[in-house]
Order: C-alpha cells, then sequence, then structure tokens
C-alpha cells in the first residue's frame, strides 16, 4: 500500500511540473496571471527541477536487480553476485582439469543463470566434462544456495593438453 501512495505522489509531481512548465511557456491557456518576471523563473526553475527528479526515479523503478532473492517462511534472503561467484569458484575447485577464466552470474526474468568461461585439461571426453560441471553446479547450487539456476552456459577458451600425442 505504501510503494502505491510513493508511487501516486510521484505521478502528480511530474503533472505538476509538466503543468508549471506549461503555464511559464504559454500563460494564455490558464485564467489567471502572474506578472513578476521573477516569480515565473522561480515557478519555471522548481518545475524543471521536480521533471527532472520524476524522470530520474521512474527510470531507477526499471533496473534490473542483480542479486537473487529468495523468499522463505522466515523472511526474504538475498544472495549476492560475489557470493555465487564464490559458490561457483569453491565448487570447482577440487576438479584439477578445470582453470576458471571468469565467472558471470545472470538473471533472465526472475530465471538466474551462470555464463562461465573456462580452461580444460584435454584428458577427458570435453562433451561429458562440459555436462557434469553444469550439472554439478547446478545441483549445488539447489543444495547449498537453495538458488535454482535456470542454465549454466560454459565457454571453453583454451584445452590444455598434456603430453599426450594428437592424431
Amino acid at each position: 500500500m505504501n510503494k502505491i501512495f510513493s508511487s501516486l505522489a510521484w505521478i502528480v509531481t511530474f503533472f505538476l511540473s509538466l503543468f508549471g512548465i506549461v503555464y511559464i511557456i504559454i500563460p494564455e491557456l490558464l485564467p489567471f496571471k502572474l506578472n513578476l518576471f521573477l516569480i515565473k523563473m522561480i515557478l519555471l526553475n522548481v518545475c524543471i527541477v521536480y521533471l527532472i527528479l520524476t524522470i530520474l526515479k521512474f527510470c531507477s523503478l526499471f533496473k534490473r536487480k542483480k542479486d537473487y532473492e529468495i523468499n522463505a517462511p522466515e523472511g526474504k534472503i538475498i544472495v549476492s553476485t560475489s557470493s555465487i561467484k564464490t559458490f561457483v569458484l569453491k565448487t570447482l575447485e577440487n576438479d584439477n582439469n578445470i582453470s576458471i577464466v571468469s565467472v558471470e552470474p545472470y538473471k533472465k526474468g526472475k530465471k538466474f543463470n551462470l555464463k562461465i568461461e573456462l580452461e580444460l585439461l584435454n584428458n577427458t571426453n570435453l562433451s561429458e566434462k562440459i555436462k557434469e560441471i553444469q550439472e554439478k553446479l547446478q545441483d549445488s547450487g539447489k543444495k547449498i544456495l537453495g538458488i535454482e539456476i535456470s542454465s549454466v552456459s560454459l565457454k571453453v577458451t583454451k584445452i590444455k593438453f598434456l603430453n599426450t600425442e594428437v592424431h
């Protein structure tokens, strides 16, 4: 309910500032007149400031939140993107065949996704290893963080070959 009143207040402020600007620019539209130039300029400046403030406020309402919110029975839990990056690094740090280059968690709608760039050692099947990493991160994300990771996009930037011959 509080958000509704706040939104209405911003909308009213927006239209009042537009009304003031129109009145100063085209005073013939209204039956009452302001004769002092100083009062007109003060009113114009105040209206312009309020117009800019409301536009900035409206723009900030539509910014996407990068953090992931979990609505639990105990209350809202917010998991930051840096926590998720740390989680990914810790989950995959024991695998000697992987060297992580970058981790980028992002939200698409209400779903949480991961985009990871990594380097692999070529001593296992590449497609099986990628599938294993994706499943491991999705399962661990659900168990440890309580976050359902919708997709894990992996980009292999480099494949390291150990002293094996390539035929």
